[in-house]
């Protein structure tokens, strides 16, 4: 599995179930012939597995968490139950990968972030630009009641991982076409 990141990061998960990790994280490097479009299976690779295997891809979730632990946490559960993680350190930074291209399937957000808008801002604009978008919302501090729609599903903090996986593959199951 092929992961696009921005800044020239890239996360490579073979196939085999090994796992490569780059121990120079935010170092830029090029994959020849990879690119976001590839990696959302839309494009053209020179290693006809890598690129088959990319056009199955899996289904998208948009983390969006400020707080580094927890997110790594939830990022790398997502990533062994076989999602395609991509992670976001505020509400600002998700809304950009989703302005430059990037289509979740599912946004999982914290309320409460630093910059100019908060989770649940995140996930009203996001849902209004993506109808299908399967939004959760975790929070140690929000009433589950407060501006939260029926449509989304609310985690208090701390929340079972486990949970979140079992909410998020239902959510996916109902949307199935």
């Amino acid at each position: 599995m092929i992961e696009w990141r921005p800044r020239f990061y890239l996360r490579v998960n073979s196939f085999l179930g090994k796992r490569f990790r780059s121990a120079i994280h935010g170092t830029a490097f090029e994959v020849a012939g990879c690119d976001h479009a590839v990696a959302r299976g839309q494009g053209k690779m020179n290693d006809p597995e890598v690129a088959a295997a990319a056009a199955a891809r899996a289904r998208i979730v948009l983390v969006a968490e400020d707080e580094i632990l927890i997110r790594a946490v939830a990022a790398e559960a997502l990533r062994d139950a076989g999602y395609t993680v991509i992670e976001a350190s505020s509400a600002d930074e998700a809304e950009r990968f989703v302005a430059a291209g990037l289509v979740p399937d599912v946004l999982f957000t914290d309320v409460r972030m630093p910059g100019t808008r908060d989770g649940l801002a995140l996930a009203r604009e996001l849902k209004a630009r993506l109808p299908r978008l399967i939004v959760l919302v975790a929070s140690g501090h929000a009433d589950p009641d407060t501006a939260l729609p029926h449509s989304h599903k609310f985690f208090r903090k701390p929340y079972d991982v486990d949970s979140v996986l079992a909410a998020i593959a239902a959510a996916l199951e109902q949307h199935e076409p």
